[in-house]
């Protein structure tokens, strides 16, 4: 799956992760800075692999001061 994200933050360098069940699935994500905390970017992790059925889903804060407006998860081209 490609996993983007709606962000914003003021400061650059803002990091946050996906976990499924307690592991790490895309690594820190980056957010770059949006200039507001209403205006939104989009941040992508692709080609993630996520098991079929029920999970536990986790966006972990690496750093604060970061918005998320959604989660969007996508099938990535083959």
């Amino acid at each position: 799956y490609d996993i983007t994200s709606r962000v914003a933050a003021i400061t650059a360098g803002r990091q946050f992760r996906l976990q499924v069940n307690g592991q790490d699935v895309t690594g820190a994500l980056t957010i770059p800075s949006t200039g507001g905390w209403q205006t939104w970017t989009s941040v992508t992790a692709s080609r993630i692999s996520l098991p079929a059925g029920d999970h536990i889903l986790r966006v972990v804060a690496v750093s604060g001061d970061f918005n998320i407006n959604w989660l969007r998860f996508t099938a990535s081209p083959t």
